[in-house]
């Protein structure tokens, strides 16, 4: 499966529900367990960081996959963190759900302090102060599955 064929078999359908696309996003889920981690990174990885502007890109549904297969991930945590500066919808927690559950909490806090010193942007900086909430929340929801009330 290409990132097109991906875009392809994702795409909403007219008059679909959301139970059917979720049963959609559940089937292309089931094909891209087929493929190696390698490729399915390299299909979900760059939509899930991308814009949800572009109105055409499946980027919700991108990131849910990308964090319910949990392929490898092929490059360090910095340049994960650094690909999310451009366009990431920090609304999107799925992508760094994903990074934590792959490098863990310490090392994606740690990426993203790196990352940082880097950056000028005010825009970047706030995207970075929203990857350390995303991580923050995850820890939480975590500890709160693991602890007994």
């Amino acid at each position: 499966m290409t990132k097109e064929e991906f875009m392809s078999a994702i795409a909403c359908r007219p008059g679909e529900s959301l139970r059917d696309h979720d049963d959609v996003v559940n089937g292309v889920g089931e094909k891209l367990r087929k493929l190696t981690d390698e490729q399915q990174f390299q299909i979900l990885f760059p939509i899930a960081v991308s814009s949800q502007s572009h109105g055409d890109f499946p980027v919700l549904d991108a990131a849910i996959l990308l964090q319910r297969l949990s392929p490898e991930c092929p490059i360090v945590c910095e340049d994960a963190i650094m690909a999310l500066l451009p366009e990431w919808d920090v609304s999107i927690e799925q992508v760094v759900f994903y990074l934590v559950a792959r490098c863990g909490s310490k090392r994606v806090r740690e990426a993203a302090s790196d990352v940082e010193r880097q950056i000028t942007s005010e825009r970047d900086k706030a995207t970075i102060r929203a990857v350390v909430y995303w991580v923050g929340i995850y820890d939480e929801v975590r500890a709160s599955q693991i602890s007994p009330p």
